[in-house]
């Protein structure tokens, strides 16, 4: 069956810490219910529902989640708080027939208001949703595609919208823009395109588990953490360091971030298990005496690695949104790790589910491990952290840990593909049989159809055709 829109709905709070969305009466057991929120400051995200993509309130705080309607959700409420007293929107959206979120792309600012999520693959039969929100006195923004639902200010500096469409062919590379009434020059926006599955569902990717974790706390010059004694030859390994002085990456290790701090020092060193690693120990020194916190985390993977890596730290403050991650796959997990330099102010992410946290009390730092398996294709993801109460410092780091190869373009295509190598190069190669295009960090591609062409460089080719070499 394909997907159809079954109602829609949206409110508006002029001001205060509290707001309401009745999920509209027509709603049924099995319908996929889409949220988006936005509003001055940070939103709750609701228990019962699937976070998205969330960012905290700096002139726009906001989230996307989905839920499958059940027996009693017609007409109910969903309430959520925000962190501060001001205006917000919230715009739900009921579809029938869904299949599933094949991919979400998403885009935040606290300042303008033009802008376009991410390109992202969709199937034919596949609905299309572009959700909209910014803040503004010039109205609500202008989506490129898709056919509105629903729109509105409510008389706030909010405005919301969302359109849809259904697609009848493939569409790689599907991009929509938003532009603001204003000119772009509004107090900020969240804007998400979310590609939920209309005939073919999404198709599960696994091979990502957690073998065990580990944490440790001291005061001193170093600091020792036992790596489980569960862990098996080929798991890969994830270490976080962080306390008030640089740490030095034991050997051994790979180097993947690094800060000599102000209040914090930190790295993030990972590590595939070898025979004796487990039950053995680990050291790691710092180059003053005060406290510090290790967080060790062991999965089970296919070997892929890891495809993007963010990090955010400061001298001060406790609560961030480390840089969005580009792109992250369906199958892969994304790890939070996180620590702050204050006692008992264990941070939370939202959405994800927590795999070790603690406080060394006396050691004055607070630390956390968390994940997120993706069933989903996301560009832009956003993760925050949230700390209980103020902090001197902290070292937030986000890694997607890969369960399919780590490529950086993948385009199929029977008629014809265009492959861009690099910033100033541009390879076009036209088949009517089916492309593979394979992008690696460096400007490399490789392109295979019948005839096996093969591109080693944007500016040196080489063409294998049939026993011919060119």
């Amino acid at each position: 069956m394909t997907a159809t829109i079954r109602a829609t709905a949206q409110i508006f709070l002029t001001s205060g810490t509290m707001s309401s969305i009745t999920i509209p009466a027509s709603v049924q057991t099995g319908d996929l219910l889409v949220l988006h929120v936005a509003g001055y400051f940070t939103p709750s995200l609701p228990a019962g529902w699937t976070k998205y993509y969330t960012r905290a309130g700096s002139n726009v705080g906001c989230f996307v989640a989905t839920k499958i309607a059940g027996s009693g959700d017609a007409g109910a409420s969903v309430s959520i708080s925000w962190s501060g007293n001001g205006q917000a929107v919230m715009t739900m959206i009921a579809v029938v027939g869904s299949l599933g979120v094949r991919s979400i792309a998403n885009l935040w600012a606290s300042s303008g208001g033009n802008a376009s999520p991410g390109a992202l693959n969709a199937s034919n039969g596949d609905m299309v949703l572009y959700l909209g929100a910014n803040r503004s006195g010039g109205g609500v923004p202008v989506v490129s595609r898709g056919l509105v639902d629903v729109s509105g200010t409510g008389s706030t500096n909010m405005g919301g919208v969302i359109a849809h469409e259904v697609l009848a062919a493939d569409t790689p590379g599907l991009q929509a823009s938003f532009t603001s009434p204003s000119g772009g020059s509004t107090q900020g926006y969240s804007y998400s395109t979310l590609v939920i599955a209309g005939v073919t569902a999404p198709a599960t990717v696994t091979g990502i588990s957690l073998r065990d974790k580990a944490q440790a706390f001291v005061n001193g010059s170093s600091t020792t953490i036992t790596v489980p004694a569960t862990i098996q030859v080929g798991d890969f390994l994830i270490l976080q360091a962080v306390g008030a002085w640089a740490p030095t990456v034991p050997g051994g290790w790979n180097s993947l971030y690094a800060n000599s701090g102000t209040n914090v020092g930190s790295f993030v060193a990972t590590k595939t298990a070898i025979a004796g690693d487990a039950g053995s120990t680990v050291t790691v020194l710092w180059s003053g005496s005060q406290s510090g916190v290790l967080n060790l985390i062991a999965l089970v993977t296919p070997g892929y690695g890891l495809r993007r890596i963010s990090n955010d730290w400061s001298s001060s403050g406790a609560t961030d949104a480390p840089n969005d991650l580009s792109s992250a796959n369906n199958g892969d997990w994304v790890l939070a790790l996180g620590a702050n330099r204050a006692a008992s102010n264990v941070p939370t992410i939202p959405g994800t589910t927590v795999d070790v946290s603690g406080t060394g009390g006396t050691t004055a730092f607070s630390g956390i491990i968390a994940h997120e398996a993706l069933g989903y294709d996301i560009i832009n993801a956003s993760y925050q952290f949230n700390a209980p109460s103020g902090g001197s410092g902290y070292e937030y780091s986000l890694l997607v840990v890969a369960a399919s190869p780590v490529v950086a373009a993948r385009i199929l295509s029977r008629q014809s593909a265009e492959v861009l190598a690099s910033a100033s190069t541009t390879n076009r190669l036209l088949s009517h049989q089916s492309v593979e295009t394979i992008t690696g960090s460096t400007t490399t591609n490789r392109f295979m159809s019948r005839q096996s062409v093969e591109v080693l460089t944007p500016s040196k080719l080489r063409f294998r055709g049939w026993g011919v070499r060119y």
